[in-house]
Order: C-alpha cells, then structure tokens, then sequence
C-alpha cells in the first residue's frame, strides 16, 4: 500500500497496490471447463466440488497453472444454463459434495436414503446417464442434505455451545446483506413450484412487510435450510480453494452477467 499527496488539496490519498500471486509471474497454461461435466464414480449424478480435487491434481502434475470454470450460481431447476442466474451471489447447491458434508454422514435417515437408492440403481443410473438429469439429481442431493439439515439442528444448532453453529451464525451475519433475500425467494419460488415472481400474489410480488413477516413466520425453518446450504457450499469451496493454492494452481472464474429477471 502507498500513500500520495494531491496537489490540489491537503488529502493524503491511499493507493492499494496490486497484490500477484504465481500466476503473474509467468506464462501459464490451464483448462476450461463446466463444474457439472466433471462426473465420476463417486459423484451424484453431476460434477461437484469433490470432483475438482482430482482435476486440481491433475493439473498440478501436468503443470497446469489455471483452472477456469464457468459460473457457479444458483439457478431455477427449469433453466440450468450457468449463464441464467438466480442470483448474483449464491451459488448453486447442486455442486455441495454432498457426501463430504458431516451431517449427511451422521444422519441415519440419509444414510438409509443413500442405501435405498444405491440397492434400486437409483444412483448407477445417475452415474451412467449421458446428460445430467437435473430433476433427479436436485432430488437426491436436497433429500440427503434435508436429512443432514435434521441432524445438525438437533445436534448442532440447539446447543448454544456448538462451535458449528457459532460458525454458521457468523456466516449469516456476513452475508446477511444478500443472503436474507436469496433464501426468502428461494423458500417463495419453492412454494410457488418455480412460477415466475411476478405472478405470485400481491402481497409477496410486492415484498409487502405484513405478508413477507407471515412468510418467514410459517416457513422460518425452509429460509434458514436455504442459508444452511450457502454456509455449506462456502465452507466446501475454500477448502478447495485452499488446496489448489497450495499446488500452485489457481481458479479463474467467469461471471454470470445475465442474471434472470425472474431472480
């Protein structure tokens, strides 16, 4: 950081200066690739944030410096395009690995899930198809996260002492500033089975107070699920992020400019 004197006045300015990491340094080369392509055998039926830790090894073998992914936002189950968000700053719950989450893994009812599908092909089927069936997979990992969201507030979010839910609590705090909106609407396109906002009865359409504190009244529960998946995707993506740094490779991102009306 430097420090300049404007000559028209007595202010000091500060000027952030650049910061470079290993990229800049050098020529690089890397890939591009769309985070849902990335299916494997342990996946649910679409590319997640597991799935990039062998293509970060990879690349790091191979000396590839950058890896660029298309947009991770959250977007409606009718219009998957990465480039058709539903928000600006959420990313899209179907990349949680969801079989890293902690919760999925204690919870009994989703372990039972996971056992049930794997004995009726549910998840091969997943696996093999040549397309990613986006209704299906939404339905599979939402059922396991559901179960794994019981887990944690019984075990986690009731007991004031939980350093997770410190830690969740905090994260809220941070991100309120988008994060309360995005899983209002979230909650209300759910109720609503996906229909366009602007269709929804007057008094949501219009974000009136009376009928909007009803909402998060009758449904406190389903708002606080849709930050819990936030908090998840967040904790899963610096991790990972973490990991590439570490072998030198780095993320570049792509933004989703065209964010829906219908967002």
């Amino acid at each position: 950081m430097t420090k300049t004197r404007d000559a028209r006045s007595s202010k000091t300015a500060v000027v952030e200066t650049p910061v470079y990491n290993a990229l800049w340094a050098c020529r690089s080369a890397g890939v591009l690739v769309p985070l849902f392509s990335l299916r494997s055998e342990r996946s649910l039926g679409i590319g997640d944030i597991g799935d990039l830790y062998r293509l970060i090894d990879w690349a790091a073998a191979t000396r590839q410096g950058v890896i660029q992914l298309l947009p991770h936002n959250d977007t409606s189950p009718h219009d998957v395009s990465p480039y058709s968000a539903l928000s600006a700053f959420a990313a899209n719950i179907l990349y949680i690995d969801v079989l890293g989450v902690d919760d999925v893994n204690h919870s009994e009812e989703a372990q039972a899930l996971l056992k049930e599908w794997e004995d009726d092909s549910t998840l091969d089927s997943l696996r093999h198809s040549r397309s990613v069936d986006y209704t299906a997979v939404r339905a599979v990992k939402l059922g396991l996260l559901g179960c794994g969201f019981k887990w944690f507030l019984q075990h986690e979010w009731n007991q004031d002492s939980s350093p997770r839910k410190q830690r969740f609590e905090a994260f809220m705090e941070a991100n309120q500033w988008w994060l309360d909106d995005y899983a209002l609407f979230l909650t209300l396109k759910e109720h609503f089975h996906w229909q366009d906002w602007r269709e929804w009865p007057e008094g949501l359409r219009d974000r009136r107070s009376e009928a909007l504190d009803q909402l998060r009244a009758e449904s406190g529960e389903r708002i606080l699920f849709f930050k819990y998946l936030q908090w998840l995707m967040a904790a899963q993506w610096s991790r990972m992020r973490k990991y590439a740094h570490e072998r030198s490779v780095y993320l570049m991102g792509d933004v989703a400019f065209y964010v829906c009306t219908d967002s």
